[in-house]
């Protein structure tokens, strides 16, 4: 099952979350992470500590190197806190 909340950004949704062990929330964007990515479909782990990480396939973890804007950061965690 897919839910899609508007972030209020074009072509930005959220679909299916879930909880770590850690307190993490693992949610699902379409959002543009990289800079050399266009809008796409990401996993993107919220930290207790609000931290927003974006699952990069090449290196095989989470990672803080995305282009997100604090905006965008911001609105990821506000939903990942509704949905949890």
């Amino acid at each position: 099952m897919k839910i899609d909340l508007d972030l209020g950004l074009a072509g930005v949704y959220i679909g299916g979350m879930k909880t770590s062990d850690t307190g993490n929330a693992i949610i699902t964007a379409r959002v543009r992470a990289y800079s050399g990515d266009s809008v796409r479909e990401h996993s993107i782990m919220v930290g207790a500590d609000e931290t927003v990480r974006v699952w990069d396939p090449a290196a095989g973890h989470y990672t803080t190197c995305h282009i997100l804007s604090p905006r965008t950061q911001r609105r990821l965690v506000r939903r990942a806190a509704v949905r949890s």
